[in-house]
């Protein structure tokens, strides 16, 4: 260290933390050993010493170094008078239960007769005009009371006492601390694992309300007998809008010192990265039975491989983990790393995402905060579990049976015929060496046969071309079994291995690789990547000369489905009519690629809202697909599933119930009901059902489809978030406010981390948290939502459309709830005039405008008599 860069202040917290982990009898020496001459010319061991010997005035140092004012804390000007065998209110005193800093807390029972119950009764110490304290105690009261979340204890009532002490009165916990509770039960490590999920869980509901807890550590974690988690103590917790205000004001330490982020001591304020990095050594706590601080990791300069390698060791020598696997460890080592991240800006996100990555870890899927490795990926993908896989069931008879078929379109001359002989030869060698009652079965054997595969490909030195077809075939059919991000894996080797050759058959077979690697970053949502791809495929099949152009207009269809993905309808429309004018002009083409550029059409003319010209696109195909045969069945599945959407929005509601039932029916023959295909075909019949007001079949299959997407593809997958909106929207619209809102919130991270915050799909989360706060009766909020949400639609659809509509008619019901008869009655009147102009006189959504519209007239004609 510099002398020029030599902080006291700095040097004392650096030490201070790490020493509070060591016995008291080691004190001393570890003080001399572990200071610099610098450090004890600058006093900092004395200092150090001081503090150990009494946490009460290593707390007092902090706060004096930070703010005197909390010295006023020391001498309260009056005690608590309450005791064992009191009566204050309804309830008597039990006993006490502990107290800190600012209040004590108290066991009572309810004695009014009404009914049995136990309650906590939390009492702030002292009396009279102590501000800082007070206010303290005002904003916990304040927190608790908009909370209702299973995980957060429970505010009931609060107030002032007869003899003037503020207090609360709260939900019982009978439970013991976490860490406790762990030591005691000795729970295995998913148990402990899914014990923390509920605290991320409280934690991310308070982060969403726009709260940060800030004294998060295993004391204020509790867990009843039944494993049951409740978060406490929201006392110093701050409001997230109010953090540039804190984070630039030094004079504040507040929390426990054991437990606080390096940026705490570097007099930075409250933020969800602090509540992250605490989340982080509470975690650790709970793995390992020890504390972090206590370990000495090194930081490695932030490095993932340095700090993941001390870790893995740590945790292979430690009594609860050892016998835990390497991949385990490996994930676990990830997950600590980026939470406990000196950096901030480099730890989780949010909260969520924390959790995202811990459920990843339980399901053996691949962990976002793990560096991409594809041998890592390709393990975590292969060895999921034996309801995901089925690879040596459907992935063999799938191989083995239609391998041949796929081969054989895939080539055409005779020479490539020969190279196709040696892939299948290739194929049914990478089977044969595998022996299915190897090891534990199923999972062992499927992890044996891509670890093969792999393997053998790899080995084929000097015929990188074929490699890379090899990589390219077998990622096709991984992705047609619905493991999309297995088949990403394979593409991706597919691109590495292909040489960079100028021939027109190297220059074909990078295109075909980049258009399969778009298509795999579109199913798993990644929409710039997919993009990017895409046009790339695009130049590279332009220059492939005539065996390139062929695929252009499959390549432009694709094009445009992805823009209509990402909500630039105008664009997508001009470019899937290009590919079907090629494929009209040109029979060379089969009618199947027409009828899917015809579905692409009927999708995108759909969420344009222009319900007939889509209806007539979505006939035309169908009537094409219905005259091919059973060779195209997925074809045909597809497009009635489509056919049903669009009956839906025009309100058939009787024939799209039907397509729906067959469309779902089929999939579920062909495909299993475990497939996202069929999963997607069960959504569209819910759709139905929420749209005919059958909330109670409708909610059970919006529930069991988001489970499913969520286990087969990951909570961020846009079929799992689209999913978790339409169940929030049926809750919604049983006036279940308080239950939606955190799903919405939920919905809206997702989107903005998948999607980026202005997409479309982010304008429609907005609108629905102002109609949910509208429910709720919070008119500010509610606006704020709904303006945010017309907002991005503008920036999409311009100044007058279908979707704007729709939001000047919420616009109108809140104002006109609120009483506002002016407002209310000018965006009611807009929105009808916007509907007739974009939907028609009869359309459903222009009645129900123009009903909501007479119903105000209606209300503020009879207010003025």
């Amino acid at each position: 260290m510099q002398n020029g860069d030599y902080n006291t202040q700095d040097r004392v917290s650096e030490l201070f933390i790490q020493a509070l982990e060591v016995p008291s009898s080691q004190w001393k020496n570890w003080v001399d050993t572990n200071c610099t001459p610098q450090d004890k010319q600058a006093g900092v061991d004395t200092l150090i010493l001081k503090l150990l010997r009494s946490s009460d005035r290593a707390d007092a140092f902090f706060d004096a170094l930070n703010r005197n004012i909390e010295s006023d804390l020391e001498n309260p000007q009056n005690e608590i008078v309450y005791k064992t065998g009191d009566v204050f209110d309804k309830f008597k005193i039990i006993e006490q239960l502990g107290q800190g800093g600012m209040a004590t807390v108290f066991l009572c029972e309810r004695i009014d007769g009404q009914f049995d119950q136990k309650v906590a009764l939390k009492v702030m110490k002292v009396q009279g005009e102590l501000f800082f304290l007070k206010e303290k105690f005002r904003q916990e009261q304040q927190i608790l009371a908009g909370f209702n979340h299973p995980n957060i204890a429970q505010l009931y009532d609060g107030g002032i006492s007869k003899e003037g002490f503020p207090y609360m009165i709260m939900e019982y916990v009978e439970g013991e601390s976490i860490d406790k509770y762990c030591e005691r039960k000795k729970p295995g490590l998913r148990e402990r694992l899914k014990l923390f999920l509920q605290v991320c869980d409280a934690l991310q509901y308070a982060h969403n309300n726009f709260i940060v807890h800030h004294d998060i550590k295993p004391a204020n974690i509790l867990v009843n007998q039944a494993g049951h988690v409740k978060l406490l103590d929201f006392g110093i917790s701050h409001i997230i809008h109010e953090q540039e205000k804190s984070t630039s004001d030094n004079t504040t330490f507040a929390g426990t010192l054991q437990y606080a982020s390096p940026e705490q001591f570097k007099g930075s304020g409250p933020t969800v990265a602090s509540d992250i990095f605490k989340l982080g050594l509470v975690l650790f706590k709970l793995l390992t039975g020890e504390n972090y601080r206590a370990a000495g990791f090194k930081n490695h300069d932030g490095g993932f491989d340095g700090l993941c390698h001390d870790l893995k060791q740590y945790f292979r020598n430690n009594s609860l983990l050892k016998k835990e696997s390497d991949l385990v460890l490996t994930d676990l080592s990830a997950v600590i790393h980026k939470t406990l991240h000196e950096s901030p800006d480099l730890r989780f996100v949010t909260v969520n995402s924390l959790s995202h990555d811990i459920n990843n870890l339980l399901d053996n899927k691949p962990l976002h905060s793990h560096p991409s490795n594809w041998k890592y990926r390709i393990r975590k993908n292969i060895s999921r579990n034996k309801r995901r896989l089925v690879f040596l069931g459907v992935f063999n008879v799938l191989l083995l049976t239609a391998i041949g078929f796929f081969i054989q379109q895939y080539f055409k001359t005779v020479q490539e015929n020969q190279r196709a002989e040696q892939i299948l030869g290739f194929i049914h060698e990478i089977f044969d060496s595998v022996d299915p009652v190897q090891a534990d079965g199923q999972v062992i054997s499927a992890i044996e046969l891509f670890d093969k595969s792999t393997e053998r490909i790899e080995m084929l030195e000097g015929q990188p071309f074929l490699q890379s077809e090899l990589f390219l075939i077998t990622g096709s059919l991984i992705s047609k079994l619905g493991d999309w991000n297995l088949s990403l894996d394979f593409y991706q080797k597919a691109l590495e291995y292909l040489p960079e050759k100028n021939k027109s058959s190297y220059r074909l077979q990078r295109a075909k690789v980049l258009q399969h690697l778009s298509a795999g970053y579109m199913n798993t949502s990644d929409y710039a990547a997919a993009d990017s791809l895409i046009d790339l495929a695009l130049v590279f099949f332009e220059r492939s000369g005539n065996a390139g152009k062929i695929y252009l207009p499959e390549v432009l269809a694709e094009k445009g489905n992805l823009l209509r993905f990402m909500g630039n309808y105008e664009e997508a429309l001009g470019i899937i009519q290009k590919s079907i004018d090629i494929y009209r002009s040109d029979k060379r083409y089969s009618r199947h690629k027409l009828a899917k550029a015809l579905n692409s059409k009927a999708s995108c003319l759909r969420e344009m809202e222009e319900l007939e010209q889509a209806l007539e696109a979505q006939a035309e195909a169908l009537e094409i697909v219905s005259a091919l045969g059973d060779n195209y069945t997925e074809l045909y599945l597809g497009t009635l599933g489509n056919l049903s959407i669009i009956q839906l929005r025009l309100a058939h509601y009787e024939d799209a119930l039907e397509s729906s039932k067959m469309a779902y029916a089929e999939h579920e023959r062909i495909y299993g009901n475990n497939n996202p295909k069929t999963i997607r075909a069960l959504n569209n019949l819910g759709s139905v059902y929420h749209a005919m007001q059958d909330q109670g079949k409708t909610d059970s299959i919006f529930t069991l489809v988001y489970e499913r997407f969520e286990e087969l593809l990951g909570p961020t997958h846009q079929y799992t978030v689209s999913s978790l909106y339409n169940l929030a929207t049926s809750l919604y619209r049983q006036s279940k406010f308080e239950k939606v809102l955190p799903l919405y919130y939920k919905v809206l991270e997702a989107d903005i981390a998948t999607l980026g915050s202005e997409h479309h799909f982010v304008g429609s989360d907005y609108v629905q948290l102002g109609n949910v706060y509208m429910g709720l009766e919070n008119w500010l909020q509610s606006e704020k939502y709904l303006r945010k949400g017309i907002t991005i639609y503008r920036k999409h659809f311009g100044d007058s459309h279908a979707n704007i509509s729709r939001v000047y008619y919420f616009l109108g019901q809140m104002y006109g709830r609120k009483g506002d008869a002016e407002k209310s009655l000018d965006y009611l009147g807009r929105s009808v005039a916007m509907a007739i102009e974009h939907l028609g006189k009869e359309n459903h959504n222009t009645k129900l405008y123009k009903k909501g519209l007479a119903t105000f007239e209606e209300k503020f004609s009879q207010k003025s008599l």
